[in-house]
């Protein structure tokens, strides 16, 4: 929920640059230049619609920073229960995790890998007798009967006797 709202101010905040920047030089704004000119808004004449840009830019700049910090804190206090749980655990329970878990669950994917990669190989060996044996010998030796006598009519006609 905090990354998607952080993800999200993020967003809207580089849009928001994107959307202001000239096309010619990149734009650099602090948030302690975006409170000055609001402060300084009526004496140096910015429209309406440019301190409510400037107020907006503010209040995602700050929403960005907050969640930062807490996704920080909580990143933190995760590591530190990680940091607790490891030393909680028990010699069954790491044996558990790095031999049934780790060791154990790399050796089946390994294994199943390969009995994909054999049975892929076998069945392309199964095409290719399929697609060479498809022709059976009586019927190759019924064609080259048919062709022994039109070959042997064509030498007929030319004169010459076998």
């Amino acid at each position: 929920m905090g990354r998607e709202r952080l993800s999200s101010a993020c967003f809207k905040l580089e849009k928001k640059k994107e959307e202001d920047e000239s096309e010619d030089k990149a734009l650099s704004v602090k948030a302690a230049d975006v409170k000055k000119a609001i402060k300084n808004a009526k004496t140096d004449g910015t429209s309406v619609a440019e301190l409510t840009i400037l107020k907006q830019w503010l209040k995602l700049s700050n929403e960005k920073d907050d969640l930062s910090k807490t996704l920080k804190m909580k990143r933190n206090e995760l590591t530190d229960a990680v940091v607790k749980k490891y030393a909680a655990l028990t010699e069954d329970e790491i044996k558990t995790l790095v031999i049934q878990r780790k060791w154990l669950a790399s050796i089946i994917s390994g294994c199943e890998a390969l009995m994909q990669t054999v049975t892929h190989r076998i069945s392309s060996d199964v095409t290719t007798l399929v697609e060479r044996y498809e022709t059976t010998l009586p019927e190759l030796a019924q064609d080259v009967t048919k062709y022994e006598d039109e070959v042997k009519g064509y030498l007929k006609e030319m004169g010459f006797n076998l």
